[in-house]
């Protein structure tokens, strides 16, 4: 156990014994948080495999699965269920497409961790084995967006495509790629980079039938997002907070990490080689439980052990915000 100068309260939970283990993402479900990572023990077939461990909130692991030949994979939990995304890798190291198209699986998960399906979209859009696969999901499925791909697509609980939608419209003329994405009951939320554009980054979010409400322009490059009721957190420069409402920029302050989820108790952040957090605003921090407004769950690498800890903290940062104006778009406007 450790504490800080402020009394703040750090638990750890390795999630190996060598330093073969990289920490690749962060998902928050309501009973439980979900780890993924990958174990490369050396080059070779079966070498390199995929897994996800589930922790309730003390940080207790709950089970443990794994993923063979997938790599670049991605994660979300929700009510119907665990999703996860990657492309295929017959040798355990890279894409092999053989002369056709890049296989990206998708694979559901019973909440005690039992397949449930596993289905190859590659033919429903076309994906980048170089790029990356995002996944967000809800309770009536799954969204699927990536840095190699201008669109953003929804699925249902059976991995059958519902809608699927550009980033460029009549509104956004933009050569735009996705780098985050998140949701919640009330709306989804894309950032990513349009290379067209002198200021790139961007933030959208749409309505569940993917009509877009509002794009934002943040300032500075979004690498994570992850949304709860009325926010919308940002990895970019520092962990940022947003208004959901209209995308205003609430606060900014110097955290960092490799993934972001916010969940019902707090936001979680992610980070495979360790995460240095500083605060300029006054602040209380305090114990697990206790009413905290935001709570940090880390994942981090200690002497080459990954481990897995929850820092929590109480804030009041609104005194500083800085708001960024959002560029809203008609709803009801056509798209490709």
């Amino acid at each position: 156990m450790q504490y800080d100068l402020d009394g703040g309260q750090v638990w750890n939970r390795t999630l190996g014994n060598t330093n073969n283990v990289t920490i690749s993402g962060i998902s928050v479900g309501t009973d439980g948080i979900y780890v993924f990572g990958v174990n490369n023990t050396g080059l070779g077939s079966q070498k390199i495999w995929v897994f996800a461990e589930k922790h309730d909130v003390n940080g207790n692991k709950i089970w443990k699965t794994k993923f063979a030949n997938i790599t670049g994979p991605s994660g979300s939990a929700s009510d119907s269920g665990l999703y996860v995304a990657g492309f295929a890798s017959d040798n355990g190291l890279f894409p092999s497409d053989n002369g056709q198209p890049i296989r990206l699986l998708m694979s559901r998960y019973d909440a005690n961790g039992g397949i449930v399906w596993t289905k190859n979209l590659a033919n429903e859009t076309s994906w980048d084995p170089e790029g990356s696969v995002l996944v967000y999901a809800d309770p009536n499925g799954f969204y699927l967006a990536g840095s190699g791909l201008a669109s953003i697509s929804r699925y249902d609980t059976g991995g059958n495509s519902v809608w699927n939608r550009r980033l460029d419209n009549p509104g956004f003329g933009c050569g735009c790629q996705a780098y985050a994405l998140s949701g919640d009951k009330t709306g989804i939320y894309l950032g990513g980079r349009d290379s067209l554009s002198p200021n790139n980054s961007f933030l959208r979010r749409y309505d569940l039938n993917g009509n877009i409400l509002w794009t934002g322009k943040p300032d500075s490059a979004i690498a994570r997002i992850s949304a709860n009721g009325p926010s919308v957190y940002s990895m970019e420069n520092g962990l940022a907070r947003y208004d959901s409402s209209n995308g205003n920029r609430l606060w900014i302050f110097p955290a960092y990490g490799s993934a972001i989820a916010a969940g019902e108790s707090g936001v979680y952040l992610a980070e495979s080689n360790g995460l240095l957090v500083s605060y300029s605003d006054s602040a209380s921090l305090v114990l697990f439980g206790v009413n905290p407004p935001y709570s940090f769950v880390v994942v981090s690498t200690s002497v080459g052990v990954p481990v897995l800890m929850i820092l929590l903290k109480k804030r009041s940062l609104n005194k500083r915000a800085q708001r960024i104006p959002a560029v809203r778009n008609d709803p009801k406007q056509t798209r490709n």
